[in-house]
């Protein structure tokens, strides 16, 4: 966490140009530009992994820690997570295939939606018009700024992108029909209020969707997945580095909050070493009387 950042992409384009032009100078544009295109995606993700994994976080509260987290991420955040971040487009499925018909005027949050990829996940499978009113919420102002660009450049008029807490937020509608966690609860510190806050805005009969990274306790209850002390410990060491806190109690506390739909523990490849099998889980609850 002590290593100096990297140098601007702005720097290495120059530089590998006018090597390019020097050294080889009958080469096509198009040559020069793929090689460019090439070296800058790598820089994209050499700088992302730097700011995971390298880069000091600071802030005296959570919402500032979260924007020094985030705020040099933003840009290439999607990409990246699409070989980390496992399992929001199958949560996103699970949560409207065979799901109640939703009412005309239907109402979802997604808690912590950051750039707004799970909304574009809705929008895939045809189902985002279903609902009156999309909030993404979440505190990062830098990846909110590229949920606003996604909704603009899509034209999406039910969606609203909106910066604050998931513990406390609440829409002017009187009733939630979904309500979703993606890879967020476990970056919530108070997460037990954000499961409780989202047990009351949810309606009888809505539900909740969560995937996200995980440890099981030490002995798990019936019908869990069991993970040996070395397991638990290494990751959950792992992720905090980056204030992400894998919370065995997680599971127990949905199941007893919300009448189990679906639940699939799993894991998938950390990028870049694909042998680090992550541990996550997908989550689909309804809440009843």
């Amino acid at each position: 966490r002590t290593f100096p950042a990297p140098a601007t992409r702005i720097q290495y384009s120059v530089t590998l140009e006018g090597v390019l032009k020097r050294s080889s100078g009958s080469e096509s544009d198009m040559v020069l530009s793929t090689i460019t295109s090439v070296f800058n995606w790598l820089f994209s993700q050499i700088k992302i992994i730097y700011h995971m994994f390298l880069s000091p976080i600071s802030g005296q509260t959570h919402k500032d820690r979260l924007e020094s987290f985030y705020s040099h991420q933003a840009s290439g955040y999607d990409e990246f997570r699409k070989k980390l971040l496992h399992g929001r487009e199958d949560m996103i499925k699970s949560l409207v295939n065979g799901s109640r018909p939703l009412p005309k005027d239907a109402v979802w949050i997604d808690f912590g939606g950051g750039t707004g990829s799970n909304v574009e996940a809705m929008a895939k499978i045809g189902r985002l018009n279903d609902f009156k009113k999309v909030y993404i919420v979440d505190l990062s102002s830098s990846l909110l700024r590229v949920a606003r660009e996604r909704i603009a450049a899509n034209g999406w008029k039910n969606v609203e992108a909106v910066e604050a807490d998931a513990t406390t937020w609440r829409p002017r509608e009187d009733r939630v029909d979904f309500v979703t966690f993606s890879y967020s609860l476990t970056m919530i510190p108070d997460w037990f209020l954000a499961m409780d806050h989202a047990h009351k805005l949810l309606g009888t009969g809505g539900l909740i969707g969560i995937v996200d990274f995980y440890v099981s306790r030490k002995y798990p209850p019936e019908g869990l997945k069991s993970m040996s002390w070395i397991f638990r410990t290494f990751w959950q060491l792992w992720f905090a580095f980056d204030n992400v806190n894998l919370n065995p109690d997680h599971l127990p506390f949905l199941l007893s909050r919300f009448k189990k739909r679906v639940l699939d523990e799993r894991r998938g490849p950390a990028p870049l070493v694909p042998l680090l099998q992550l541990p996550h889980y997908i989550f689909v609850g309804e809440k009843t009387n």
